[in-house]
């Protein structure tokens, strides 16, 4: 009986580790790194013959960390000539990472072309994107851990049937690839905190022919512990960027926002460009986003709601303004100010009466929030203009509490009901009108 109780959990462990993508393992210490998932059949099954031929017996998968691609193997056509090629991350001892390279020959054969081997325990992340300009992708491989930002990067570009490598030295604790200046071509995007500095830098390297060149590079003051959030994507219309939330000693939170500026030929960040303190500063669990789906990331600026009592990191206190950057000349637009409840997954956008007069009361017992008017002369809640309340499904299909309320939102085993305690107050609103100002939140990752 024991032996075969052994059996089912080493079976079990394997199959957990077959199905388990996320996560870099390390050697000798995550259950990845003390067996081989199954063997896989079809396509794969030719990778993985390449991988005991190189790795012998003993080889062990190694998982990014990060990333979009969390795979030990991964396959991308790298050459341009519409077939994938495969790359595959593995260990055969302690003291070193390699990534192997392969191609199909055609009849499920597969051949090696190029095997590379860097000093790293951990694979930090994968991207690919096209940096030569030339249509066809690279690979490009963080090494190490970007948590402690003593990771390096490498390139990887197959042509001829062959695979050549590009490195840079320079450490990093968050990358990305996109094309920051129009030019066609993919430029690496980076930010590291120096040893000797308080802050951080940002930089923007151009890759020709696997060797990258500086094209700009600029400090930023913030006491940055991590990067909680990395987004590429158009900062403004039009404009390609970055946005990074940066999580800060004391902390609090910041956005950064960076792009090219083709006047200057210079690297900007018009958040930290003024002598003032970053106006995203702050304290509530929020980070940016597309909110308003719109293609154009936003960035919060977050307030205090007039006569909130509670804790500073408490959401449902404050007002989150979604603000865009228009154009690089430095105007702004506020899309949605919103009060966020992270607790029961929902944000209400404020309608614009209501910003800047409203004060909020949450019950978590209840899962309760009330929004009810500011009254400064007596610095004190007036009257309630809304109720919103979470349910469970059972509650809420049970009628357990819901007289009164209207369902606005059901997300995640949830249902966002409210109810309009005084309908004939002269700043108070309908629910039909109310309704299109719920939205889930949705954490992204």
């Amino acid at each position: 009986m024991g032996n075969r109780i052994k059996k089912i959990i080493k079976a079990a462990a394997a199959w957990l580790c077959a199905m388990t993508l996320g996560g870099c393992s390390v050697f000798g210490l995550d259950a990845r790194s003390l067996m081989r998932p199954p063997r896989p059949v079809g396509e794969q099954a030719g990778i993985y013959s390449l991988l005991e031929t190189a790795g012998g017996a003993d080889f062990t998968l190694c998982y990014p960390e990060t990333g979009d691609f969390l795979s030990a193997i991964l396959q991308h056509d790298l050459d341009g000539d519409g077939k994938a090629e495969a790359l595959a991350f593995y260990q055969t001892d302690a003291t070193a990472t390699r990534v192997l390279f392969g191609k199909e020959d055609g009849g499920g054969t597969w051949r090696v072309i190029g095997t590379f081997e860097n000093q790293a325990l951990q694979v930090d992340r994968v991207c690919f994107g096209d940096l030569d300009g030339d249509g066809c992708d690279e690979a490009v491989v963080g090494w190490g851990s970007s948590s402690s930002g003593s990771n390096t990067i490498s390139f990887y570009k197959a042509s001829d049937g062959a695979v050549a490598e590009g490195t840079l030295e320079q450490t990093y604790r968050t990358m990305g690839l996109l094309d920051f200046d129009g030019d066609g071509a993919e430029e690496l995007f980076l930010a590291y905190v120096p040893a000797d500095a308080a802050g951080f830098t940002a930089a923007l390297y151009r890759v020709s022919g696997l060797s990258p060149q500086l094209l700009g590079q600029l400090s930023c003051p913030d006491s940055v512990q991590q990067f909680s959030a990395t987004r590429l994507g158009f900062v403004a219309p039009g404009v390609p960027g970055a946005m990074l939330d940066c999580s800060l000693s004391d902390g609090s939170t910041v956005t950064e926002l960076f792009y090219w500026d083709p006047e200057r030929a210079a690297l900007a960040a018009p958040l930290s460009d003024t002598a003032q303190q970053n106006i995203t500063q702050r304290s509530i669990g929020v980070s940016s986003t597309d909110f308003d789906g719109d293609g154009v990331l936003e960035f919060p600026v977050v307030s205090r709601l007039p006569g909130y009592t509670g804790s500073a990191s408490d959401d449902v206190g404050s007002a989150v303004q979604w603000t865009r950057l228009e154009s690089i000349n430095g105007d702004y637009t506020t899309v949605a100010t919103v009060v966020q409840n992270a607790a029961d997954g929902y944000t209400f956008s404020l309608p614009e009466a209501w910003r800047g007069a409203v004060t909020s009361d949450y019950e978590a017992a209840g899962n309760l929030l009330t929004l009810s008017l500011w009254d400064a002369g007596q610095n004190e809640a007036g009257a309630p203009l809304l109720r919103i309340r979470a349910f469970s499904a059972a509650d809420w299909q049970a009628g357990t509490g819901t007289a009164g309320y209207t369902e606005v939102l059901a997300s995640g085993g949830r249902v966002i009901a409210c109810t309009v305690p005084d309908p004939e107050n002269e700043s108070a609103l309908g629910v039909e009108d109310l309704k299109p100002l719920f939205r889930p939140i949705v954490w992204e990752g």
